[in-house]
């Protein structure tokens, strides 16, 4: 049984209600059920592949985890042994080619991609000519992945070995790594420039043929357009087993194209009002009725907790939310329990006005003169 099905199992077990969200309860019954078809099925040499290389090729790179070899936990399983354990039987090609990720922030998101990055620049057998395009809202954040891609390279010494030898280059600027050049292979991992849009779709079309294997997208719940992401999937035409990335934790922009699109369609594909077999999505996030005071409920949002964040870290933010309010309190719910808020900024918050909801209406008040007031500390 591969790591992915009991991961999958352990979701559903009894006695982990608490510990696991309804919409990864959802998902992973459609991982049980889908082995049960005929038109596709699941190939665990294909899935342990990447799971192998990453655990005897790949090593950390910062604090105290630096040059540790990697270890990939159940949930990271969950991600990566689907994305390449699905196969279509009309065609044996990959059956998942676009991947939506929500999770809370220090649960090595960005790691997670890193190694994406790595096993498909180095030895995804099906891809001959890997070519990698990080794009986010901003350059600076596409550049994030790049450089701990990079670095991954830089701490784990077989992968390190092709860039002594000549066939793997790093491109620095200043201290980062920002491009990547694996020469056999043809091959690069790349941060798209802030005009990403322009520059990749001219890409696309010309003579040079940089139609991307591998597109990502980091901290997609901020974007303002689809434009970022509709470019990047039509630039990847020309391949035959493509495959789109996207990884976020949740934000304020509930207008905005991560949740009307990505996150909605994912939503309604698990709770099976419409289908698409290359979509695979993945929310860890806490249930509607959850209290980020509740500890047992933690570890629905942050699959990683106590490996790469921590409960007194989180106690920490939760207390600063508590105290300080306001935005504050909306960057904890977001970023550290993945929580989707409606804007930037709260007055009051949406427990406080629930708590003081007494079922009153107008017509209970009738025509009764009333007075209201609020005090602001």
């Amino acid at each position: 049984m591969t790591q992915c099905e009991q991961y999958a199992r352990w979701v559903l077990a009894e006695g982990n209600e608490k510990k696991t969200g309804n919409l990864i309860k959802l998902a992973s019954k459609r991982f049980l059920s889908d082995l049960e078809r005929e038109d596709i099925y699941f190939d665990e040499a294909e899935a342990n592949k990447i799971v192998n290389f990453a655990e005897r090729y790949c090593c950390l790179w910062e604090d105290k985890w630096r040059g540790q070899p990697v270890k990939i936990m159940p949930w990271m399983a969950f991600i990566f042994q689907q994305i390449y354990g699905w196969i279509k039987r009309s065609d044996g090609k990959r059956r998942v080619r676009k991947v939506y990720v929500q999770v809370s922030k220090k649960n090595a998101k960005s790691t997670l991609a890193g190694i994406l990055n790595c096993f498909h620049l180095f030895a995804d057998e099906r891809v001959k000519t890997p070519k990698v395009f990080i794009g986010a809202n901003s350059e600076d954040q596409a550049k994030i992945t790049a450089n701990i891609t990079g670095k991954i390279i830089e701490q784990s010494p077989h992968l390190y070995e092709y860039v002594e030898d000549g066939i793997v280059t790093l491109f620095k600027y200043k201290e980062n790594i920002i491009n990547i050049v694996h020469k056999e292979r043809d091959g690069f991992v790349k941060a798209l420039a802030k005009e990403a849009s322009s520059n990749i779709s001219a890409a696309a079309g010309s003579k040079h043929g940089y139609n991307p294997s591998l597109a990502e997208i980091d901290e997609y719940a901020m974007a303002d357009t689809d434009a970022l992401l509709n470019t990047l999937e039509s630039a990847q035409a020309a391949r035959e087993e493509p495959l789109l990335f996207v990884i976020t934790t949740a934000g304020f922009k509930k207008d905005g194209p991560c949740y009307q699109l990505l996150r909605r369609s994912g939503v309604e594909i698990l709770e099976g009002i419409s289908t698409d077999d290359s979509y695979l999505p993945l929310i860890w996030e806490m249930d509607k009725g959850d209290s980020i005071e509740d500890e047992e409920v933690w570890l629905k949002c942050n699959p990683n907790l106590n490996v790469s964040v921590f409960p007194d870290f989180l106690r920490s933010r939760m207390k600063a939310a508590q105290n300080e309010g306001g935005s504050k309190m909306v960057d904890v719910r977001t970023l550290n329990f993945n929580e989707w808020c409606e804007t930037p900024e709260v007055w009051v918050s949406r427990e406080t006005w629930v708590k003081n909801a007494h079922g009153y209406s107008l017509d209970d008040l009738g025509f009764k003169q009333g007075y209201g007031g609020i005090e602001i500390v």
